[in-house]
C-alpha cells in the first residue's frame, strides 16, 4: 500500500491538501486460451492464467479466483518462479466450471454467436486485473 499526497496553492496563497492509499499493481495477465469454443469436445481440460511481475507473489497468499458476473470459479497454482527478475504465477482454471459460470452470465452462448466475456482476476477481497475471453 502506497500513501500519495497532493497538495495544491492557488494565487491567494492557499493551501488544500488531499491524501489517497493506492494499491501498485506491477504485474501483467495472460489467459490462454483467448477463445473458448462451448461447442467443442476436445481440447485442454483447463484454462492457463499466466500472471508475471514483480510483485505477484502478494497474490499467492489471497489466492486467486476468477469472477464471471457473480459466479466466482477457483483457480489451481500450477507453478510460482519465472526468469530472475520477472517472477510468475501460473494458475490452471477447470474449463467445465468457466464454461458454466458463462453460460450463467451470458445468455448469448446458447445462439451460437461469438462474443466476448470479461473474466476477473480477484486476491482476496480485491479485484488486480481482467481479460476479455472470446466465446463461441
Amino acid at each position: 500500500m502506497t500513501v500519495v499526497r497532493c497538495t495544491t496553492r492557488n494565487l491567494a496563497g492557499l493551501e488544500t491538501s488531499e491524501e489517497a492509499r493506492v494499491f501498485i499493481r506491477n504485474w501483467a495477465s495472460k489467459i490462454s486460451p483467448t477463445t473458448l469454443n462451448l461447442s467443442s469436445n476436445g481440447g485442454a481440460n483447463s484454462v492457463t492464467l499466466n500472471i508475471e511481475g514483480l510483485n505477484v507473489g502478494l497474490l499467492v497468499d489471497g489466492g486467486v479466483l476468477l469472477s464471471v458476473g457473480s459466479r466466482l470459479v477457483q483457480t489451481q497454482l500450477q507453478s510460482v518462479g519465472g526468469p530472475a527478475g520477472h517472477p510468475k504465477l501460473v494458475l490452471k482454471v477447470d474449463r467445465q466450471q468457466l464454461i458454466s459460470a458463462i453460460g450463467d452470465v451470458s445468455p448469448e452462448r446458447r445462439k451460437g454467436v461469438e462474443h466476448l466475456v470479461e473474466v476477473v482476476l480477484r486476491s482476496g477481497s480485491r479485484d488486480f486485473g481482467s481479460e476479455l475471453l472470446s466465446v463461441k
